[in-house]
């Protein structure tokens, strides 16, 4: 089907749709008819998608308007100034396409505090031009609504300022919008920001090119120069983001699909995911080997990133990592029954006082499409520096090994010949968020347990030394299981963020009876969405 006919069939949805209001979701019931989703680590931005989905709108347009929400309230992770990458299954060719717009160093090297280039906007200027359906304006609104009049802050973003916010007191600019009565924005209080509002409104008339070249283009880099960044016009006239094709891997009739570099946590993911599917490992295991194997497979892959890792991804061959070959060949010592030598792994132990660095959004529409992005800002609210005028929030100048960030990376399962999505997933948070995504991907497709029980349940996550990181609300049996096998373990609080859709028999195989779980993660504050 080309993309003008199925323009036609969203304007049919539309009316089915129209009217529909935005309410928290568990589940799709039997019976009823499926009309979408969508999750994000934010309410506000969570239903800020689901206005577009009511409106009839594409997944990918979904996920636009969720971003540019959350770059308003969520910028610890989704400021302007970062980057990201996002996977989309392409419902008319059969086939899931990674876009790459992890914000580039800068050009200039000399400044006295390095700042990337900001991607984000013209990624999700390049998820529209293919994949959106609706009016650019349209996705901005409740953005630039936000950020013109302040809406109480929700739970998601207080704790987001509460933990990382720190970092916005060191700069005058900063701390007038953040911090102007003193301290950081708590739950429930306004904070207006009326240079983000006037960016936004701008990007909103004049389209996203205005921000890499033109007046606000401009103005971005003497803004930035004058905070002390190194932006230069050079450095947005040159950034283009990347479409790339995604070979997916053979999962029973399906085929699971990592984001591929830059995007780091995407071959962690998959190699791991690899490494429990082979010869169905994981769904033979019994609960104690199941949280071994995940630990193992952690360790191995994180521990092999350093041999793979690249600036730019170029020495990179996804195929040769995640081929059954080369699964085999990481399990040829695995012993279901006792922990290997501790490997080694470049950054892969988790932060667990850290703010979450980056933000994962997922969301479905009613005809099947789908689209899963991940954000960075590198650091809790990036370098914590305004860009003077702008309300832009910048990120730090990514070094080499930060080009590939393990907190990057979503996933989706995809039925290629009949077109049906039954699960994708965005993770977030740091370096675990690999590992958190296939703890519940693993519970959820291949030993087919019900999302919204699964999702809370403990994780464990092995960073590639001792010990192995168990979340704190795991029975004795857990630890038990793990230490009975010569793990050392080291109980956290939380491992990961993971909001995530899942519909275990294929979507949109037959809408009426498609059952589906569209859930934000318990150890977040965000929200899952569906038009009612």
């Amino acid at each position: 089907m080309r993309r003008r006919n199925r323009a036609a069939l969203f304007l049919a949805a539309t009316f089915l749709l129209a009217g529909c209001a935005s309410s928290e979701i568990d589940e799709v019931l039997p019976g009823g008819i499926f009309k979408g989703a969508a999750v994000a680590d934010e309410p506000l931005a969570a239903r800020a998608a689901m206005e577009m989905l009511a409106k009839g709108g594409s997944a990918a347009d979904a996920a636009v308007a969720a971003y540019f929400a959350l770059a308003v309230t969520y910028p610890s992770a989704a400021s302007l100034g970062g980057g990201g990458v996002c996977m989309v299954a392409d419902w008319d060719r059969g086939q899931v396409f990674s876009l790459d717009f992890v914000a580039p160093r800068s050009s200039m090297t000399d400044a006295y505090r390095a700042t990337a280039v900001p991607a984000n906007v013209r990624g999700m200027a390049a998820l529209h031009a293919r994949y959106g359906y609706l009016d650019w304006r349209a996705l901005l609104a409740p953005a630039e609504k936000i950020a013109r009049f302040g809406e109480p802050l929700t739970r998601a973003s207080a704790a987001a300022y509460a933990a990382g916010g720190d970092a916005l007191l060191a700069q005058s600019g900063a701390k007038a919008i953040f911090a102007s009565r003193g301290g950081l924005p708590a739950e429930g209080e306004a904070v207006p920001q009326p240079d983000l509002a006037d960016v936004l409104a701008t990007l909103r008339l004049n389209g996203a090119g205005s921000m890499y070249k033109g007046p606000l283009a401009e103005r971005l880099v003497a803004a930035v120069r004058e905070a002390g960044g190194s932006l230069v016009r050079e450095d947005l006239q040159n950034f283009a983001p990347n479409w790339q094709p995604v070979t997916g891997v053979r999962y029973g009739n399906d085929r699971a699909y990592f984001a591929p570099p830059p995007a780091g946590a995407g071959l962690v993911a998959g190699q791991m995911w690899q490494m429990l599917a082979q010869g169905k490992r994981y769904a033979r295991a019994d609960e104690g080997e199941r949280l071994h194997l995940l630990a193992e497979s952690a360790r191995i892959a994180l521990g092999g990133r350093s041999r793979w890792l690249a600036d730019d991804g170029t020495n990179v061959q996804p195929a040769d990592l995640l081929s059954e070959q080369a699964a085999g060949a990481n399990l040829a010592n695995y012993n279901p029954s006792a922990a290997a030598g501790a490997g080694q792994a470049d950054n892969g132990a988790p932060r667990q006082t850290a703010a979450p660095e980056s933000t994962g959004v997922v969301a479905m529409d009613y005809l099947g499409g789908a689209a899963a992005c991940s954000f960075t800002a590198y650091q809790p609210f990036g370098t914590g520096w305004v860009a003077p005028g702008t309300g832009i929030l910048l990120a730090p100048s990514p070094q080499p090994v930060d080009r590939n960030p393990l907190s990057l990376g979503p996933m989706m399962v995809f039925n290629p010949q009949v077109r049906s999505i039954k699960f994708l997933a965005a993770g977030g948070d740091g370096a675990d968020g690999a590992s958190a995504m296939v703890n519940v991907a693993a519970a959820a497709v291949i030993d087919q347990q019900r999302l919204d029980k699964l999702i809370g349940r403990p994780r464990v996550h092995h960073g590639g030394g001792d010990p192995v990181f168990l979340e704190s609300f795991a029975d004795e049996g857990a630890v038990a299981a793990l230490t009975g096998r010569g793990h050392s373990v080291a109980k956290v609080n939380s491992l990961g963020r993971v909001n995530a859709i899942h519909c275990p028999p294929g979507y949109p195989v037959d809408p009426e009876k498609t059952l589906c779980w569209a859930v934000s993660d318990p150890r977040g504050f965000g929200l899952a969405v569906f038009p009612d």
